[in-house]
């Protein structure tokens, strides 16, 4: 693609740099084939080295593309699996957890051996997750091979009536206790001010648990000024949000005149704001009436209704 940019929004505090660009600039030469194994954005520079368009609009070009391509690096996305998170890892003092959660026990290895501030984490990931599992336990402990490997767990309280120098491995933890770790140590070890996706984020987790979770999540985010974006299908989940944050709630959803998947934001959908009326978002979800309420006539029975009501009164 060797187009020029003909709109531009750079605003890296709100939302995502949009650009606009034609397929072909005028100036822009013999098209040219492009392999498919990298991104447009990686290749912009040399896509456009021999473009005869003029410097200043070249520059303001290259700025664009730099601005966009700073902000999807300081995005990241997770989804966690938690039988890749009951093996042994090597031990890496720079560890930043992958997607999928593999190297879990790697980076709180390396968070115990870091710096203050990073044993801090630590401390506040083992605070959150010691109110999750049943197992009751003191601290998060490893066990380190001769060869360079570890593999994190939990080590019992003095007063549980087990060893306390038994740890409870990876290998004998719940899927929800697995994926609960990995979330909140993504929260906790991403850079300050990223953008963080974590794609079903809850799955496995006791519903109990929802209420601790979301004020956790919202702390990090407040703390860290994390931009965090959750999706779930837990009503638990969607019950324990805050009046404040449902506000900040988007629903995907098929639009059958588009023949498409879009996103609503919740407050458009639930416009009289009767979700607490009907007893919460999971409720409103859970009863089919949010699935009602996106139905393309819903509008229209819901006045015929309000009519019939109305010439039924004395």
């Amino acid at each position: 693609m060797g187009g020029e940019i003909v709109r531009e929004h750079t605003r890296t505090d709100a939302a995502m740099p949009l650009l606009h660009c034609h397929c072909r600039g005028p100036d822009a030469g013999p098209p040219k084939g492009r392999a498919t194994s990298s991104s447009v954005l990686s290749r912009y520079h040399k896509v456009i080295a021999n473009s005869k368009t003029t410097s200043s609009r070249l520059q303001s070009a290259k700025s664009a593309v730099s601005a966009v391509t700073n902000y999807l690096q300081g995005s990241h996305i997770f989804d966690v699996v938690p039988k890749f998170m009951r093996n042994y890892e090597r031990v890496n003092p720079q560890a930043t957890l992958l997607r999928n959660g593999a190297n879990l026990s790697a980076v709180l290895f390396a968070l115990s051996k870091g710096r203050a501030e990073e044993r801090t984490r630590l401390h506040r990931i083992t605070d959150t997750i010691r109110q999750i599992p049943e197992e009751p336990f003191q601290k998060i402990g490893f066990v380190e091979t001769a060869i360079g490997d570890v593999m994190a767990g939990f080590l019992a309280e003095p007063d549980s009536g087990l060893n306390n120098d038994r740890l409870i491995d990876a290998r004998l933890l719940s899927e929800g206790t697995l994926r609960m770790l990995a979330v909140l140590t993504a929260l906790e070890t991403v850079p300050t001010r990223s953008r963080i996706v974590i794609e079903e984020f809850d799955t496995g987790l006791h519903p109990s648990r929802a209420e601790l979770l979301v004020r956790h999540l919202a702390d990090a985010a407040k703390q860290r000024k994390l931009n965090v974006v959750l999706t779930t299908h837990n009503p638990a989940f969607m019950d324990a949000l805050t009046e404040v944050q449902m506000g900040g709630v988007w629903i995907c959803h098929r639009d059958p005149g588009r023949r498409a998947s879009v996103l609503s934001r919740l407050v458009d959908v639930d416009s009289l704001e009767t979700i607490g009326l009907a007893g919460g978002l999971g409720d409103f979800v859970a009863n089919g009436t949010l699935e009602r309420r996106l139905a393309p006539d819903y509008g229209e029975r819901r006045r015929k209704a309000m009519r019939s009501w109305l010439e039924s009164l004395p």
